[in-house]
Protein backbone atom coordinates (compact mmCIF):
# COMPACT_ATOMS: atom_id res chain seq x y z
CA UNK A 1 0.00 0.00 0.00
CA UNK A 2 1.55 3.42 -1.18
CA UNK A 3 1.35 6.21 1.23
CA UNK A 4 -0.59 9.34 1.13
CA UNK A 5 0.95 12.17 -0.07
CA UNK A 6 0.74 15.00 3.13
CA UNK A 7 0.04 18.97 2.69
CA UNK A 8 3.39 21.14 3.78
CA UNK A 9 3.88 21.43 7.07
CA UNK A 10 3.54 25.63 6.32
CA UNK A 11 1.48 26.73 3.77
CA UNK A 12 1.69 30.88 4.53
CA UNK A 13 -1.47 32.80 3.47
CA UNK A 14 -1.94 36.67 3.70
CA UNK A 15 -4.83 38.97 3.88
CA UNK A 16 -5.19 42.53 4.13
CA UNK A 17 -8.09 44.49 3.90
CA UNK A 18 -9.79 47.94 3.98
CA UNK A 19 -13.48 48.59 4.87
CA UNK A 20 -15.23 52.27 4.95
CA UNK A 21 -18.93 51.95 6.88
CA UNK A 22 -20.93 55.47 6.33
CA UNK A 23 -23.94 56.85 7.57
CA UNK A 24 -25.96 59.59 8.79
CA UNK A 25 -28.34 59.81 11.68
CA UNK A 26 -31.82 61.51 10.72
CA UNK A 27 -32.92 62.58 14.60
CA UNK A 28 -29.76 63.23 15.93
CA UNK A 29 -28.44 61.88 19.12
CA UNK A 30 -31.26 63.14 21.51
CA UNK A 31 -33.84 61.21 22.97
CA UNK A 32 -36.91 59.67 20.71
CA UNK A 33 -37.06 57.89 17.09
CA UNK A 34 -34.40 58.14 14.17
CA UNK A 35 -33.75 56.96 11.09
CA UNK A 36 -29.70 55.98 9.82
CA UNK A 37 -28.63 55.79 6.33
CA UNK A 38 -26.13 53.26 6.03
CA UNK A 39 -23.50 52.26 3.39
CA UNK A 40 -20.43 49.96 3.33
CA UNK A 41 -17.46 49.22 0.99
CA UNK A 42 -15.33 46.39 1.80
CA UNK A 43 -12.27 45.10 -0.44
CA UNK A 44 -9.66 42.30 0.97
CA UNK A 45 -6.41 41.22 -1.04
CA UNK A 46 -5.37 37.10 0.09
CA UNK A 47 -2.65 35.31 -1.24
CA UNK A 48 -2.37 32.05 -0.37
CA UNK A 49 0.98 30.36 -0.91
CA UNK A 50 0.98 27.42 -4.12
CA UNK A 51 2.56 24.11 -3.64
CA UNK A 52 3.74 20.71 -5.23
CA UNK A 53 4.51 17.37 -3.78
CA UNK A 54 5.56 14.36 -5.51
CA UNK A 55 4.38 15.41 -8.66
CA UNK A 56 1.13 17.20 -7.93
CA UNK A 57 0.36 20.54 -7.79
CA UNK A 58 -2.20 22.95 -5.90
CA UNK A 59 -2.49 26.78 -7.52
CA UNK A 60 -4.57 29.04 -5.11
CA UNK A 61 -5.89 32.10 -7.15
CA UNK A 62 -5.23 35.56 -5.20
CA UNK A 63 -8.88 36.93 -4.57
CA UNK A 64 -9.66 40.31 -4.41
CA UNK A 65 -13.40 39.95 -3.80
CA UNK A 66 -14.67 43.79 -2.90
CA UNK A 67 -18.36 44.18 -1.09
CA UNK A 68 -20.89 46.56 -0.80
CA UNK A 69 -24.16 47.02 1.40
CA UNK A 70 -26.64 49.66 1.43
CA UNK A 71 -28.86 49.89 4.41
CA UNK A 72 -31.10 51.65 7.12
CA UNK A 73 -31.51 51.17 11.04
CA UNK A 74 -34.44 52.63 12.85
CA UNK A 75 -34.68 53.10 16.40
CA UNK A 76 -35.33 55.49 19.25
CA UNK A 77 -33.34 56.94 22.33
CA UNK A 78 -34.57 57.19 25.80
CA UNK A 79 -33.00 57.70 29.02
CA UNK A 80 -33.45 55.02 31.21
CA UNK A 81 -31.75 56.69 34.68
CA UNK A 82 -29.73 59.53 34.97
CA UNK A 83 -26.63 59.49 32.11
CA UNK A 84 -27.55 56.01 30.99
CA UNK A 85 -29.22 55.53 27.28
CA UNK A 86 -31.09 53.16 26.35
CA UNK A 87 -31.47 52.44 22.79
CA UNK A 88 -33.12 49.67 20.72
CA UNK A 89 -33.06 49.16 17.02
CA UNK A 90 -34.00 47.11 13.65
CA UNK A 91 -31.29 47.38 10.93
CA UNK A 92 -32.30 45.71 7.02
CA UNK A 93 -29.42 46.01 4.72
CA UNK A 94 -28.72 44.56 1.30
CA UNK A 95 -24.94 43.38 0.56
CA UNK A 96 -23.57 42.57 -2.97
CA UNK A 97 -20.67 40.87 -4.06
CA UNK A 98 -19.40 41.83 -7.76
CA UNK A 99 -16.21 40.05 -7.72
CA UNK A 100 -15.06 36.64 -9.37
CA UNK A 101 -15.43 33.41 -7.98
CA UNK A 102 -12.57 31.86 -5.88
CA UNK A 103 -10.25 29.71 -7.47
CA UNK A 104 -7.77 26.71 -6.81
CA UNK A 105 -5.94 24.55 -9.34
CA UNK A 106 -4.83 21.05 -8.95
CA UNK A 107 -2.69 19.01 -11.07
CA UNK A 108 -1.72 15.73 -10.86
CA UNK A 109 -0.47 13.43 -13.55
CA UNK A 110 -1.24 16.07 -15.86
CA UNK A 111 -4.99 16.18 -15.41
CA UNK A 112 -6.10 19.64 -14.22
CA UNK A 113 -8.84 19.75 -11.91
CA UNK A 114 -10.12 23.30 -11.26
CA UNK A 115 -12.16 23.76 -7.95
CA UNK A 116 -14.22 26.97 -7.71
CA UNK A 117 -16.57 28.42 -4.88
CA UNK A 118 -19.62 30.67 -6.36
CA UNK A 119 -20.73 32.27 -3.12
CA UNK A 120 -23.74 34.67 -3.50
CA UNK A 121 -23.86 37.69 -5.12
CA UNK A 122 -26.44 39.65 -3.15
CA UNK A 123 -27.57 38.77 -0.02
CA UNK A 124 -30.31 40.19 2.96
CA UNK A 125 -29.20 40.71 6.37
CA UNK A 126 -32.05 41.73 8.83
CA UNK A 127 -30.79 43.06 12.62
CA UNK A 128 -32.04 43.64 16.03
CA UNK A 129 -30.00 45.01 19.20
CA UNK A 130 -30.11 47.15 21.68
CA UNK A 131 -26.84 49.66 23.25
CA UNK A 132 -27.00 50.52 27.03
CA UNK A 133 -24.59 53.58 27.05
CA UNK A 134 -23.54 56.38 29.80
CA UNK A 135 -20.83 58.96 27.95
CA UNK A 136 -19.63 60.17 32.18
CA UNK A 137 -18.85 56.52 32.81
CA UNK A 138 -17.56 55.93 29.10
CA UNK A 139 -18.83 52.70 28.82
CA UNK A 140 -21.82 51.26 26.70
CA UNK A 141 -23.15 47.77 26.83
CA UNK A 142 -24.76 46.30 23.29
CA UNK A 143 -26.12 43.09 22.42
CA UNK A 144 -27.53 42.29 18.79
CA UNK A 145 -29.04 39.54 16.49
CA UNK A 146 -28.42 39.14 12.73
CA UNK A 147 -29.86 37.13 9.87
CA UNK A 148 -28.45 36.54 7.00
CA UNK A 149 -29.99 35.32 3.92
CA UNK A 150 -29.61 34.73 0.25
CA UNK A 151 -30.40 31.54 -2.31
CA UNK A 152 -27.96 29.23 -0.89
CA UNK A 153 -27.16 30.99 2.62
CA UNK A 154 -28.54 31.12 5.24
CA UNK A 155 -27.47 32.02 9.22
CA UNK A 156 -27.93 33.29 12.58
CA UNK A 157 -24.77 35.56 14.01
CA UNK A 158 -25.43 36.85 18.05
CA UNK A 159 -22.86 39.13 19.06
CA UNK A 160 -22.82 41.02 23.11
CA UNK A 161 -20.43 43.01 24.29
CA UNK A 162 -19.26 45.71 26.31
CA UNK A 163 -17.09 48.88 25.40
CA UNK A 164 -14.37 51.31 27.55
CA UNK A 165 -13.49 54.14 26.45
CA UNK A 166 -10.28 55.44 28.08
Amino acid sequence: MDAAIEFPEILDTQTYGLRVDSGYRFGGLQNGPFFESLATIAVSWTHIDDFSRGGNSIDFSDDEPVRGRLGIRLGTSAQIWEGTTFEPFVTGSLWGLPSDDHRATLTSTNTQLIFTDQPDDVWGEVSGGINFFNPEARTALFAKVDYIFADDTEGVLGRAGMRYNW
